[in-house]
């Protein structure tokens, strides 16, 4: 219904992520945040119909489409409403693919016709600059109404199968086909005459798998037709393994270019023919999914998203099990002593749940490891992330609770607590964050080190740019840890996109992590990118002051010293840093794939105090790389990396090849 032929995710420098939708025509759309931070809602407007689509995003994003610039809508539209499709003149229409014959030959068109009102004609294909000639049957309204007559004709035709034919086939179709009579009899007696027409010698396995990353690079840019082209080749010239995996991908471009029935029939012809095939089961899983999916209607169009049905829990997850066993030898003697002997277990795990008004998801990575050498070492638990999204759709409010990780909003990292948004208008949403820092998967989290603080988003400020501000107060030991304030913003203007952000901690006075980074997508094939960071390494906080002392608390250091020589030594331990990077990604051909680029790192010193030695600054660091990937070359599937790199710094210099 949005036109809609692929989506891309493709991540960038400094976390960063960029979606790409690509149309089938041309289309206006919006993007916005919705109340729930984690999901974005894109708004396609091909005409006067629009269709919502929503997609998670796990990190800030940019919507790169290959489209015109958005066309400013109305916002006020009216009631949700199903509006008929109007259905033009000159369409695709379904035809029947008989066989094909030799570039010349008509005698299976001759010994062939039929007594209704289809039309029997040859149509010419070139691909790869081989010509062939298929004789076809047409048309027909609907797949139903082909698949009739598909069962009609395969005593005659056994290979023959379902297609689209375009309206410019028609026309030529109409030009020189013969409309049917009842001479269904002659072609039973032709059908030895016709199926050995048209036979062609076996292509040889390094044509075969040259058309194969053809294909496959064909489906990877979104150019489905010409994948099926290929695949149709392959079924009629191939045999064996060959010719079964032709024959399954062949329903997976269709599948993708929008023919679940034709790629129901090509899985099935699959499985009929390759019952034992090494990939029948996957086939079948294929099969059972296109089963489950249910098929959109044709002849309307939703205006808006469709009323919102409830639905049962949905479950995923997955255990595993590690041993690690660990030995040393010492001296001469060649003797062995234990020194790890653990057993991970591990679980992740999701529970969602859609309903009238709340949408839960439960998500977790929780493990245990057990020491099985019974000296020191102590058995732990480990929750990398444990929590309950709940979502409010008339209140657009939305909770995250539990042990999460957060790298917005003066949020540093992992922590167990609540994250709370409100939607106060359609641009303008407000955020509480409350909980206890955790330092690793393996920490408890302590009452005595904790934090709040709030923030603010606005989106879509004049359709291209989203601003956010925060501030935070977080405590340790009954005394201030961090008094954060900060904004980010991001820019997105066709295919520009730049994001900045600042994170200043006002009882320090110093930026704490000051970044910006920026892409540009100069086309489909060419994309630059740039990014800058500076600020305090680690992030300067009261608790740094235990960096290099023996004790493991900010209180264990206030019975010897005051609060503000903590505050010194915190300083003391924490250098600035500073970072940057440039580079280029150009597709230079559907197998070829270059990356270059050139970083930049450098740290500095710290100071001596409170009997911790000082660290010097690093200096200046820079590396630069290229990467040639190769894909597909020799076989299809192959990947063949060349990669060069330079890395200079004060003390030395490296290339590896």
């Amino acid at each position: 219904m949005a036109h809609l032929r692929s989506v891309e995710f493709d991540t960038i420098a400094g976390g960063q992520a960029i979606i790409s939708l690509h149309f089938e025509q041309p289309v206006a759309f919006k993007v916005m945040q919705t109340s729930n931070e984690y999901l974005l809602t894109i708004t396609i407007d091909s005409s006067a119909p629009t269709a919502l689509a929503t997609t998670r995003s796990a990190a800030p994003a940019a919507i790169v489409p290959t489209a015109p610039p958005p066309v400013s809508r109305p916002r006020n539209r009216g009631p949700s409403r199903v509006v008929p499709r109007v259905v033009p003149q000159e369409r695709d229409l379904y035809v029947l693919r008989l066989k094909e014959l030799t570039p010349g030959d008509d005698a299976a068109r001759t010994s062939f016709q039929r007594s209704d009102s289809t039309l029997l004609y040859t149509n010419k294909v070139v691909l790869d600059e081989r010509e062939w000639h298929e004789l076809r049957l047409g048309f027909f309204e609907t797949e139903a109404a082909a698949m009739l007559v598909l069962d009609d004709v395969r005593a005659t035709f056994p290979d023959a199968w379902i297609s689209i034919a375009t309206p410019d086939e028609q026309a030529r179709a109409k030009t020189q086909g013969s409309p049917a009579s009842d001479k269904v009899s002659q072609a039973n007696a032709s059908s030895r005459q016709a199926q050995t027409l048209g036979q062609q010698t076996m292509l040889s396995d390094e044509r075969v798998t040259a058309l194969l990353a053809d294909a496959k690079s064909a489906i990877v840019r979104g150019d489905f037709e010409q994948s099926i082209r290929i695949y149709t080749g392959l079924v009629q010239q191939t045999e064996g393994s060959q010719r079964a995996r032709a024959r399954e991908f062949l329903g997976v471009a269709r599948q993708k270019n929008g023919q679940p029935a034709l790629a129901r029939t090509e899985f099935e012809l699959y499985l009929s023919e390759f019952p034992d095939g090494p990939d029948a089961r996957r086939v079948q899983q294929r099969l059972a999914a296109l089963a489950a999916t249910p098929t959109p209607p044709v002849a309307q169009v939703a205006v808006q998203q469709a009323p919102r049905e409830p639905t049962g829990w949905n479950y995923h997850g997955a255990l595993s099990q590690f041993y690690f066993y660990g030995a040393d030898r010492t001296g001469d003697d060649d003797v062995t002593s234990l020194s790890q002997s653990e057993l991970l277990s591990q679980a992740i795990f999701s529970a969602s749940r859609r309903g009238e008004r709340f949408d839960l998801l439960l998500r977790g990575n929780v493990g245990y490891l057990h020491e099985l050498d019974d000296k020191e070492a102590e058995s732990q638990g480990r929750a990398s992330y444990l929590y309950l999204d709940i979502t409010d759709n008339e209140l657009a409010l939305t909770a995250r609770l539990g042990r999460q990780t957060q790298h917005r909003a003066g949020v540093t990292g992992r922590f167990d607590g609540m994250h709370l948004g409100y939607e106060l208008w359609r641009n303008l949403s407000v955020n509480v964050t409350a909980g206890f820092p955790v330092d690793s998967p393996r920490f408890r989290a302590s009452a005595d080190h904790y934090f709040y603080g709030a923030s603010a988003m606005l989106t879509d400020v004049a359709e291209v740019l989203d601003i956010s501000v925060f501030a935070q107060q977080q405590r340790i030991d009954g005394i201030s840890d961090r008094q954060a304030i900060g904004a980010d913003a991001q820019y997105h203007n066709g295919p520009f996109n730049v994001f900045g952000l600042i994170d200043y901690d006002a009882s320090y006075n110093v930026i704490n992590n000051a970044m910006l980074v920026g892409n540009w997508r100069v086309s489909d094939r060419l994309t630059l990118h740039g990014r800058y960071q500076g600020g305090a390494g680690p992030f300067l906080t009261t608790r740094n002051a235990i960096i290099g002392q023996p004790v493991n608390t900010v209180a264990a250091l206030l019975e010897s010293y005051t609060e503000g020589q903590v505050r010194t030594l915190a300083r003391n331990r924490t250098a600035q840093v500073r970072s940057g990077s440039a580079g280029v990604s150009a597709q230079l051909s559907p197998r070829w794939h270059l990356t270059a680029d050139i970083n930049y790192d450098e740290y500095g010193s710290t100071v001596s105090s409170g009997g911790v030695a000082a660290f010097p600054a690093s200096g200046p660091q820079y590396v630069y790389s290229g990467q040639l990937l190769g894909s597909s070359l020799f076989k299809a599937g192959d990947t063949v990396l060349f990669e060069l790199r330079h890395l200079q710094s004060r003390d030395r210099d490296a290339n590896t090849a």
